[in-house]
């Protein structure tokens, strides 16, 4: 957006986190870009003052509450980005319902999914845990998608779903490629 120029930001960060659930769809990828790029330029966690703190909390408050009513695959995706910036690792929880509902979406919202999956996988493996079942590969999934779907399967493979994962995959392999 304004890379270069994020210091106009400062004087209406407050009131922009105030009414971030006004802003229409159309503009919230740009308004999250935005917000995700003053966040990383500004607020460094190790250098935190209290007001920045609370500044940071009212972001991730705002967004986590419109995040989980919002119904556009764009709005999702956005905010479940800047979520991904805000949040600690252990929070990541809060990301799993929306980047889940993105993966029954349009396929360029499925790759988008696949990729935060992976990122926040890479952060905190249990997040996805009990999903799985999700990852099934079907067969109007581009090889994009297979792939890296594959790819969350093997991060998410444990003891305990490593069967499932196994026959998913024998089960692909068998209705794809038949011999």
């Amino acid at each position: 957006m304004f890379k270069d120029r994020l210091d106009l930001l400062h004087p209406v960060f407050v009131p922009l986190c105030n009414n971030l659930e006004k802003i229409e769809d159309v503009y919230m990828p740009s308004i999250c870009a935005a917000l995700t790029d003053y966040c990383k330029k500004y607020i460094q966690r190790a250098h935190m003052s209290e007001s920045e703190m609370n500044d940071l909390a009212l972001l991730r408050k705002k967004a986590t509450e419109l995040i989980s009513c919002a119904e556009n695959y764009c709005a999702i995706a956005s905010l479940a980005s800047l979520l991904f910036h805000l949040l600690e690792p252990k929070d990541f929880g809060l990301l799993e319902r929306p980047i889940l509902r993105l993966l029954s979406g349009p396929e360029h919202y499925r790759q988008i999914a696949l990729n935060m999956m992976r990122a926040v996988l890479e952060r905190n493996s249990s997040v996805f845990a009990g999903s799985i079942k999700y990852l099934r590969i079907c067969m109007t999934d581009t090889e994009y998608c297979k792939h890296k779907k594959a790819e969350a399967m093997q991060m998410l493979a444990n003891e305990s779903n490593i069967k499932w994962i196994q026959r998913e995959l024998e089960y692909w392999i068998r209705y794809y490629f038949p011999s």
